[in-house]
């Protein structure tokens, strides 16, 4: 059967959709959309018989960092060339836009492949859940914790793009909109700007606390702590770099234990070094 690799189009989505459910991932179709409105021309799918049997994803920060993900393959359509067919899609597209840190969290399916292509191994992160049925979330009312609304959102974006070492704000922005109750900040005198942030991301089959920026253990668990207060789903998720073993121990002390690992890595000949992630818990994979 003929494969056909093309650039994904929002009638695309439904497609998407499929293959990550299939793999149990937690992504919403807003996500989806939100690759197709960054760059149109970013994302890619692998076509069979007029089926998406493949995709993978590209968003770049500032044309400067660029991040790979959402790389699916229906495992009826596997060991056929379309993941690297796919990501050679997605390496051209973004070497033309002379994008110098190219990067992406892989799975140790996804490893073999992105270490053929060139990709080399940065740092490693832990993926972390709860299951709390049954558990009622709690909440410390001593927390000098706001909605966003209240808050500066501009100093929110300033603070991840220190972290992350790039400009994100039209990304957290959208976030933000869509769900400003669940993105929790709590004052903090050694924060830039004096505040601690977490994003609690509403997934499909799970609430994914991202873009966590505290600078203690303290802070850390006053923002968890104000996350599980806000959020309902029975499960929930957060994706921390192994390095920062205080999180973990904030995450285990409330019953959160480690899923799954992932590799942090960069293409080699990305022309800068790449930062140490500075975040308690990444943004997500798909979106570094």
């Amino acid at each position: 059967m003929e494969i056909r690799f093309r650039t994904m189009t929002p009638n695309d989505i439904a497609g998407g959709m499929r293959l990550k459910t299939t793999a149990g991932w937690n992504q919403t179709e807003a996500d989806w959309r939100r690759f197709l409105e960054f760059d149109a021309d970013g994302t890619f799918v692998a076509e069979a018989a007029g089926r998406i049997v493949g995709t993978v994803s590209t968003i770049a920060y500032e044309d400067r960092i660029a991040w790979i993900g959402m790389m699916l393959v229906d495992p009826g359509f596997r060991r056929r060339g379309i993941g690297e067919g796919l990501m050679r899609m997605a390496l051209d597209h973004l070497r033309f836009r002379k994008i110098s840190v190219i990067g992406l969290d892989a799975t140790p399916m996804g490893r073999p492949l992105y270490e053929r292509l060139g990709f080399v191994a940065s740092s490693s992160l832990h993926r972390w859940s709860l299951d709390r049925c049954g558990m009622a979330s709690k909440l410390s009312h001593s927390i000098d914790a706001h909605e966003t609304h209240e808050y500066d959102l501009d100093a929110i974006c300033r603070l991840d793009g220190i972290a992350f070492g790039a400009d994100r704000s039209r990304l957290i922005r959208s976030f933000v909109v869509e769900s400003p109750t669940r993105v929790v900040t709590c004052s903090d005198s050694r924060v830039p700007d004096g505040s601690a942030v977490l994003i609690a991301r509403q997934g499909a089959v799970a609430d994914h606390l991202s873009a966590w920026l505290a600078p203690s253990a303290t802070g850390a668990a006053k923002l968890l702590d104000m996350a599980l207060a806000r959020t309902a789903l029975p499960v929930v998720i957060a994706d921390v770099p192994a390095e920062h073993a205080w999180a973990g121990a904030v995450l285990s002390a409330r019953g959160f234990r480690i899923a799954r690992d992932l590799t942090r890595m960069y293409l080699a000949d990305s022309a800068e070094v790449a930062q140490p992630v500075a975040h308690a818990a990444i943004l997500g994979p798909e979106f570094g």
